[in-house]
């Protein structure tokens, strides 16, 4: 199989999580009530800004990957970093392996078109 192949195949499974992800967290804002960011406490703010952060990197990671992918892995780490260690729940490991499909396929796709117009 081509590079290239392999390079679609990773956009496109960073495509699916990353739309699945953000059904997820929508459904998750939509069923919960919305604390009022009066009600949070600074780290509550931190980690509410953290997550909206990596909302935008899934979405935005549908079309450009590489931005996206940073997105997602920042929001990701000042979670974890507002948090005190790595978030628990079977969803959040799904996060940063989204953001980092989405950079890969993003570098790579980068790579080999430097590499077609310089040789």
């Amino acid at each position: 199989m081509s590079r290239m192949k392999i390079l679609l195949i990773i956009r496109w499974i960073a495509r699916i999580l990353g739309a699945f992800l953000i059904l997820l967290i929508v459904l998750l804002i939509i069923g919960e009530d919305l604390p009022r960011p009066s009600e949070l406490s600074n780290q509550g703010i931190g980690m509410f800004f953290c997550l909206a952060l990596m909302l935008a990197g899934l979405i935005l990671g549908l079309t450009r990957e590489g931005a996206g992918g940073g997105l997602v892995l920042a929001g990701f780490l000042g979670f974890a970093l507002l948090e005190g260690e790595f978030p628990g729940g079977w969803v959040f490991p799904f996060l940063p392996l989204c953001g980092i499909l989405y950079l890969v396929s993003f570098l790579g796709h980068r790579l080999l078109n430097r590499k077609r117009t310089a040789g």
